[in-house]
């Protein structure tokens, strides 16, 4: 079972400001250990740089994929796509972008997103959701969250309890909850 963390958080000091501010939300470069980063020339989409864990989530070693184009791992219309959504200035407006690629002999739907990163391109794949995701569902399990909070008596439960739902909803591992001070300060 994942942790979940709920962070009250009411600097005093200078230094406590500071360290709020710097302290990252997410971590550049990094991924959810269930997918896979990519780091591609646009020019000609040569994988450059991989995740270590292609292997267990696409079926293909890292080594194995570099120095190779993209189109290793998925087929030409893909990559007509992925060229027209590089025509966007601003590539992230059309992410996520569904992809199929064979693993392991089997056919596999992945959600792609991709960004440009210090003249590279920054392409993350995660396996596609096999749940329902319908609106009606999504809608009735953000419903059943929301109506768990009806009922919650206290701030630290609250967000204790928004925490765990959010977790459950979005599938990631941790989720942090910050709270500001009378000034708004984070």
């Amino acid at each position: 079972m994942s942790d979940t963390t709920v962070s009250e958080m009411h600097p005093t000091s200078q230094s406590e400001l500071i360290e709020c501010y710097e302290e990252p939300i997410c971590t550049p470069g990094s991924i959810q250990p269930h997918g896979v980063l990519l780091v591609l020339k646009e020019s000609d989409l040569t994988i450059i740089q991989t995740s270590a864990n292609t292997d267990t989530v696409i079926g293909i070693q890292p080594h194995d994929l570099l120095g190779n184009t993209l189109d290793l791992i998925v087929d030409s219309l893909q990559i007509d796509y992925l060229r027209d959504c590089l025509a966007y200035e601003n590539v992230q407006d059309v992410s996520p972008c569904a992809l199929t690629l064979e693993v392991r002999g089997k056919v596999q739907a992945f959600e792609g997103s991709i960004h440009r990163v210090d003249g590279v391109l920054v392409l993350e794949l995660e396996p596609a959701s096999p749940e329902d995701t319908s609106f009606s569902s999504v809608y009735r399990r953000v419903r059943q969250s929301v109506g768990r909070f009806q009922n919650i008596l206290g701030l630290k439960k609250l967000c204790r309890l928004a925490a765990r739902e959010l977790q459950v909803l979005t599938g990631f591992d941790r989720v942090m909850i910050y709270s500001f001070d009378p000034e708004w300060n984070g």
